[in-house]
C-alpha cells in the first residue's frame, strides 16, 4: 500500500533526531546505515523526525508500507531520497539509503570513499560508471570476503556483456538486486553516473547494509 502522509510541520516540542547515529561522513542528510528510522506521524513533526536539512527542502513523501517498508522523498531540484528500513523490528533500522540529483550538486551530506571496485558497462547504455566503496572501518577479513563475492558476481555477470541486461540501468527500489551484487556481507557505497538525459548527468548515492537487508528481505514472501 502507498500512502503519502501530508506534507505539514507540526507545532511540537524540539527534540534532537534519534536517527544521526553514525559518524558524519557515513551519513545521507543526516540518516545512517543502522540507525532508526524517522517516523513522520510523531508529535514531534517532520522536522523533528527527518532533520531540518530533509524537512526544509521536502516537497513530497511517500511510505510505501507493503513488501519492504521505505520512504520516498522528492527534495526538490531533481533530488530524490529512498529510506528502506526493518518495520518487524521496533527498531527500526535502516538497511538502505538511496539519494538521486544532478551531478556537479554539491554532495556535502554524502560520504567519500575511495572505490574498490569500478564498473563501466559497455558504451552506448545510460549507466556510464559504478564505483563500489566498502567501508573502511570494516575488518580486513570481512573486506576481504566482500571483495571475492563482488568479484565472483562480476565473473559470473560481465558488465559489457550485451546479453546480460543488468548493468544498462540499475534497477530502482530493487534491494534484492543489490543484495546479489554486492554480497550479503557488504556495508558501504555505491555511486553510480548516468549519461546526459535532457541535458543533466544524474548521480546515485547509496548506502547499503548487506547483512541488515538480508534479515529484512528473508523475510518476504517468496
Amino acid at each position: 500500500m502507498l500512502r503519502a502522509l501530508a506534507l505539514l510541520v507540526l507545532i511540537g516540542a524540539s527534540v534532537a533526531p534519534a536517527f544521526a547515529e553514525g559518524p558524519a561522513d557515513q551519513q545521507i542528510y543526516g540518516l545512517s546505515l543502522g540507525g532508526r528510522a524517522p517516523d513522520p506521524s510523531g508529535t514531534g513533526g517532520l522536522q523533528a523526525a527527518f532533520g531540518s536539512a530533509i524537512a526544509n527542502d521536502l516537497q513530497g513523501l511517500m511510505f510505501v508500507e507493503t513488501g519492504v517498508p521505505h520512504y520516498l522523498l522528492n527534495l526538490g531540484d531533481d533530488r530524490m531520497l529512498g529510506v528502506w528500513f526493518d518495520g518487524a523490528s521496533k527498531d527500526r533500522p535502516i538497511f538502505w539509503l538511496d539519494l538521486t540529483q544532478e551531478k556537479g550538486r554539491s554532495p556535502a551530506t554524502t560520504p567519500k570513499y575511495r572505490p574498490d571496485f569500478q564498473i563501466t558497462p559497455r558504451a552506448g547504455v545510460p549507466l556510464g560508471r559504478v564505483d563500489i566503496a566498502i567501508d573502511p572501518a570494516l575488518s580486513v577479513a570481512r573486506k576481504e570476503e566482500i571483495k571475492a563475492d563482488i568479484a565472483k558476481y562480476l565473473a559470473q555477470h560481465p558488465p559489457d556483456d550485451p546479453k546480460d541486461e543488468r548493468f544498462m540501468r540499475f534497477p530502482t527500489n530493487d534491494p534484492a538486486f543489490r543484495l546479489e551484487l554486492l554480497g550479503e556481507h557488504f556495508r558501504g557505497q555505491m555511486i553510480s553516473v548516468y549519461q546526459a538525459e535532457a541535458g543533466k548527468q544524474r548521480v546515485e548515492t547509496e548506502l547499503f547494509d548487506a547483512e541488515l537487508a538480508r534479515g529484512v528481505l528473508s523475510q518476504q514472501p517468496q
